[in-house]
């Protein structure tokens, strides 16, 4: 398998996928240690925590990230959606990051020789 060299991408895009794994890293938390101590072992103050930081912290930020990304790489409604919602879910924040990391990297690779076309053509008058 040949490597690929890293594509530098912008800080918004790197923002959203550090939001994208932390929340779905909280929300694993939550759902599979949190919840199952709450009421299983009567401690419900990691359930309060993770609960507080994923519900009032990380989601609404990471909801905004993903909106704005997904108007400025111009991606489609429901992909878009599909990342925002992707934070009710545990760990498929972090799958629909990478997903749409390579669906970006397409889009801006397939643009890079197009205007590389239209630079070195001759303007005709």
């Amino acid at each position: 398998m040949a490597a690929t060299t890293p594509t530098k991408r912008s800080p918004l895009v790197n923002a959203y996928v550090a939001f994208a794994w932390a929340t779905g890293v909280a929300m694993v938390l939550l759902v599979f240690v949190g919840m199952p101590l709450k009421y299983w072992a009567n401690s419900g103050e990691l359930d309060k925590i993770v609960g507080m930081t994923h519900g009032m912290g990380l989601y609404p930020i990471y909801v905004i990230l993903s909106i704005a990304t997904a108007f400025v790489y111009r991606l489609s409604i429901p992909h878009m959606a599909l990342m925002a919602l992707a934070g009710l879910v545990p760990g498929l924040s972090p799958y629909v990051a990478g997903r749409t990391l390579k669906h970006i990297d397409a889009k801006q690779a397939a643009r890079i020789p197009a205007q590389a076309q239209a630079v070195d053509e001759p303007i005709s008058r």
